[in-house]
């Protein structure tokens, strides 16, 4: 087994995958059993044996489901965490920390921040005024010594978050040195967030905080970057807004108050009518004539339409039935016609006359 060590991390080169097994199982076996956690005896067993301490050497397959038991018994660790830990402990754990290249480096870096901001905070150019490290108020050598030392603040907050995460890591057996990288950009981050915070933010002077607003807001920055970045994101989403706005936009939202109004009268006028007809009714129950009742509903239907539009169609109507009937009525002689003409086609009115006589 070939092991390829850069810093603190292994990187497993020529290891076959049942011996990068059995050394997994090994280390969470040690892990459970120095915690005090129930492990089968049987576990214990197959890992014996797959290490080599212990009779035959177990099949891959049984070696895989000790695995998987024993990831189970140390949740939340994780195997590779708790095998790297079980590496970089050795024989004197106390030494760890110092042993793994993330831990010691970030503590190194919060080592200097506090010298630094020790130093520095012995000058005499470093104020108690903000606007000591103003760049829009100040200017030369006091402010570069001002900017330090808040940088320094902030270098120390953003130290003092990586460690404590990294130790929260540790504790709980999931720390992954190969996610280092990340630790490091979360860094930059805390410290350009506190200078941002201490060098643009407004203090008042009838604050009690006055004195010491600048170095407080960057070691709030540095510990915090999610602050910084919602309060940019936020005033970014603002501007973005009040400047994408077009004519288009405008249109649409012209509509929708017209829209909106157009639902409100409506909603209005409905109420009106039902207000109506339940007088309407009540008055019906009461013995109401039906030519009161007419007029209350013709004077209803008149509220409802527009002016002159209910005669115009009363009027064409009427025309109308009158045309039809004037169509209806079949052609032929008038009642007088009628009386006048004989009984019988060719006899002559006298003879009957007389025939009756």
């Amino acid at each position: 087994m070939a092991i390829n060590r850069e810093g603190d991390y292994l990187k497993l080169d020529d290891e076959r995958l049942y011996d990068e097994l059995a050394s997994e199982c090994d280390a969470m076996v040690r892990y459970a059993m120095g915690r005090g956690l129930f492990v089968n005896p049987t576990l214990v067993e197959i890992v014996a044996g797959s290490t080599g301490q212990l009779g035959a050497r177990p099949s891959i397959v049984r070696l895989a489901k000790a695995h998987q038991k024993l990831a189970r018994i140390i949740a939340p660790a994780e195997p590779r965490p708790v095998r790297l830990m079980q590496h970089f402990a050795g024989r004197d754990p106390s030494l760890a920390w110092l042993r793994m290249s993330l831990p010691r480096n970030l503590t190194i870096v919060a080592a200097l921040s506090m010298i630094a901001m020790l130093a520095i905070g012995m000058s005499p150019a470093v104020s108690a005024d903000p606007d000591a490290g103003n760049p829009l108020l100040a200017s030369g050598p006091e402010l570069l010594i001002n900017q330090i030392f808040i940088l320094s603040i902030a270098s120390l907050g953003s130290c003092f978050h990586g460690l404590f995460t990294v130790k929260r890591y540790i504790v709980n057996g999931t720390y992954d040195p190969s996610l280092g990288a990340t630790y490091w950009v979360r860094f930059l981050l805390g410290v350009m967030s506190g200078l941002i915070l201490a060098t643009l933010v407004d203090v008042d002077e009838s604050s009690s905080m006055y004195a010491v607003a600048r170095p407080l807001l960057a070691l709030i920055g540095g510990f915090s970057t999610a602050v910084v970045y919602r309060a940019l994101e936020r005033l970014v989403g603002t501007v973005d807004t009040l400047l994408s706005g077009d004519a288009s936009d405008l249109l649409e939202s012209q509509k929708q108050v017209v829209k909106a109004n157009g639902d409100a009268e409506i909603r209005e006028a409905r109420v009106d009518t039902a207000s109506v007809l339940i007088k309407l009714q009540t008055k019906l129950a009461e013995g109401m004539s039906s030519e009161a009742a007419r007029e209350e509903i013709a004077a209803l239907v008149s509220s409802l339409l527009p002016a002159g539009e209910l005669s115009d169609e009363g009027d064409e109507g009427d025309e109308g039935d009158e045309g039809d009937e004037a169509k209806e009525q079949p052609p032929g002689p008038s009642p007088a016609a009628s009386d006048e003409a004989p009984s019988e086609p060719g006899a002559p009115a006298n003879e009957g006359r007389a025939a009756s006589q």
